[in-house]
């Protein structure tokens, strides 16, 4: 399943829980305001319980209710944890009658870091190709001076993706950034 398809599910689920907190809290607002008597919790119990008992059948459906919701839940949480990618080895730059040529996934990567490291605001970088295909996919991490211009910072990365992507032969990757600030390391005199 996709990371969209998860982020749905999660918007879903936790705004249906939100909007179940927000009339909890409502009514328990207006219970306290006196807009509705309410038995003490111990009777009402009581009473539930009593009623309950008389019903045989609702002791199966709600039975299977509860192991339908763990179902649920178990699947949800499934969803969440995800599947571990499986470690991209290489990629293939070209395939035709005569053969294919590959490039090891691992020495793009190598390549794209260093050429991070050297750009200007940029104390440290990282990336990893991730996935193959037509637009490969790339997970960058850098931390960048405090003050440093972003928009700068990442049109400066733009040209490394470019090299990159004239070294595979394809139009364009797709890229995951994540930038992190970090005070700058400017020399000091003492």
């Amino acid at each position: 399943m996709s990371a969209r398809a998860v982020d749905q599910t999660n918007r879903v689920l936790f705004g249906v829980l939100g909007l179940l907190l927000l009339a909890a809290g409502i009514f328990g607002l207006l219970v306290r305001g006196g807009a509705f008597t309410v038995d003490e919790p111990s009777a009402l119990y009581d009473r539930v319980i009593d009623n309950l008992r008389d019903l045989r059948g609702l002791k199966i459906g709600l039975l299977l209710l509860g192991l339908l919701l763990i179902l649920l839940g178990l699947r949800y949480a499934r969803r969440q944890i995800g599947k571990p990618a499986a470690h991209l080895h290489e990629l293939t730059l070209e395939q035709d009658k005569i053969g294919r040529t590959t490039i090891d996934a691992d020495t793009v990567s190598r390549a794209l870091t260093t050429d991070l490291e050297h750009l200007p605001a940029i104390q440290s970088a990282s990336a990893k190709v991730v996935s193959a295909g037509p637009t490969p996919r790339v997970l960058v991490r850098v931390s960048v001076d405090e003050d440093a211009d972003l928009p700068a910072v990442r049109s400066s990365m733009e040209g490394a993706y470019g090299r990159v992507c004239q070294v595979l032969g394809i139009p364009a990757v797709q890229t995951e950034v994540h930038v992190k600030p970090v005070p700058s390391r400017r020399s000091r005199v003492v």
